[in-house]
């Protein structure tokens, strides 16, 4: 008899405990996807374990804005005021740019099956006895992370830390956020921020695309408006 107990099979797959994500019912509209790259830059600077710059070991971000050591916010909370806001602090200010929509059929109809949801809900394409019609579209969007820092050397630093935290992860953000494609596009030149020439910015920019499907129930059943008369 074995005296001790083998250890649990690894491979063998296991059920983990987790919260549904929001996004199984918002979907993805381009302000939920401001607040995920909101998320993902804050998480990263919230410990300093997770931050690969030495120089930037010390700008943990905080919910506290009066500890918070480093600035995360949307483009809408930028207040003009770059000097009493940004201070001695980086900043990355998050801008969504144009949003487009890549048709792959006609009239957004195409044919992938069905949705996998355990209703009675239309296939993409298909129109069903009672009227409802699926569409689908690919929308296409980009963001732009505006890195700051009161030194050139400072917005380099948060500009690189940005870029290659979304560069690295962006094989698992497409996956766990349900993108058809996501991925780093560009790292731009470092210029003097026009608002306060104390600062330099740097921009990354991001570009996403994910899938849109919809559909449409007419009020009233097709034969409902067909006259049989002569």
């Amino acid at each position: 008899m074995p005296s001790e107990l083998p250890l649990p099979n690894t491979n063998a797959p296991q059920w983990v405990e987790q919260d549904p994500s929001s996004i199984c019912t918002t979907g993805k509209p381009p302000q939920v996807v401001t607040g995920m790259l909101l998320w993902i830059m804050r998480r990263h600077f919230s410990e300093a374990d997770y931050i690969v710059n030495e120089d930037l070991k010390d700008c943990i971000w905080d919910s506290d804005s009066t500890k918070s050591q480093i600035t995360i916010e949307p483009i809408t909370k930028w207040n003009g005021a770059p000097t009493q806001t940004l201070q001695q602090r980086p900043a990355i200010y998050i801008k969504r740019n144009a949003y487009t929509n890549s048709r792959i059929g006609i009239g957004d109809k195409y044919m992938i099956g069905t949705k996998g949801r355990v209703d009675n809900s239309a296939s993409v394409g298909h129109t069903t006895v009672n009227g409802s019609t699926g569409y689908g579209t690919l929308l296409v969007g980009s963001y732009t992370l505006f890195c700051i820092g009161q030194t050139g050397a400072a917005a380099e630093a948060v500009g690189t830390e940005a870029y290659f935290e979304l560069l690295e992860f962006a094989p698992l953000i497409s996956r766990d956020f349900g993108f058809n494609k996501f991925q780093v596009m560009e790292m731009g030149g470092i210029n003097k921020l026009e608002e306060s020439m104390e600062h330099w910015v740097i921009p990354v920019t991001v570009g996403c695309v994910h899938a849109h499907d919809w559909e449409l129930t007419v009020d009233l059943p097709y034969f409902k408006s067909v006259s049989l008369n002569t």
